[in-house]
C-alpha cells in the first residue's frame, strides 16, 4: 500500500524523499513494480468478471450471499468474503426491494388523486349514519363530487359532520 502511494506522488516528490519519509528502501519500491501479480490478484481478475455478469444476469437482485452460491454451483471455489471483497471493490451493489407501505387517510388519497378519494368516500358511506349534523340541518353543506383537491375534500367531510365531534353520540358505531 505504501508502495502505491508513493507511485501516485513521484510526479511531485524525488522516490528516495518518499521512501524515506515512509521508512521503506527504494530497491523495495522497485522490485515491487516489477514483480508479476500474485496468484491472489490473478484469481480475483478471473472471478471479478463472472461476479459483474452474474449480477446483470439476475437483474441486480442477489447480493453476496447468492451470487457465491451461484458460483460455487457452477463449479467455482471461492470464500463468500472474497466475492464480498470483490464486489465492493468493483462497486456491484444490489438494487434495494420497495417494500409495501400502507398508506390511510389523506395521505394516500393526495397520492391517488382527489377523484378516487371521492370515490372512497361516496363508496364508504352508501347510507348516512344516525346523529350527523347534515341528517338534523338539510341546509348543511353537502360533499360535492366535482373533484379538487384532497384537503378541501377534507374540509368540506368535516363540514358536513364525519368527525369525531359529530359521532359521538351515535349509537356506539366509531368514528371515520
Amino acid at each position: 500500500m505504501k508502495y502505491a502511494w508513493i507511485v501516485t506522488q513521484t510526479a511531485s516528490h524525488s522516490v528516495r524523499a518518499l521512501c524515506r519519509a515512509l521508512e521503506v528502501s527504494p530497491s523495495g519500491l522497485y522490485a515491487w513494480r516489477n514483480r508479476p501479480p500474485s496468484a491472489r490478484a490473478r484469481e480475483d481478475e478471473r472471478l471479478a468478471p463472472m461476479i459483474v455478469q452474474q449480477h446483470h444476469e439476475f437483474r441486480e437482485a442477489y447480493g453476496t450471499e447468492r451470487l457465491w452460491r451461484e458460483l460455487r454451483d457452477r463449479g467455482e471455489h471461492c470464500g463468500r468474503h472474497r466475492v464480498a471483497r470483490l464486489r465492493r471493490r468493483h462497486t456491484i451493489t444490489t438494487k434495494r426491494r420497495r417494500r409495501f407501505l400502507a398508506r390511510t387517510g389523506a395521505v394516500s388519497a393526495h397520492r391517488a388523486g382527489a377523484q378516487s378519494f371521492v370515490l372512497a368516500v361516496c363508496e364508504f358511506e352508501t347510507e348516512p349514519r344516525v346523529g350527523w349534523r347534515h341528517d338534523a340541518d338539510p341546509n348543511a353543506p353537502r360533499l360535492a363530487l366535482s373533484g379538487g383537491d384532497p384537503g378541501s375534500l377534507l374540509a368540506s367531510c368535516h363540514r358536513v359532520g364525519y368527525g369525531r365531534a359529530a359521532t359521538a353520540g351515535t349509537h356506539n358505531r366509531g368514528t371515520v
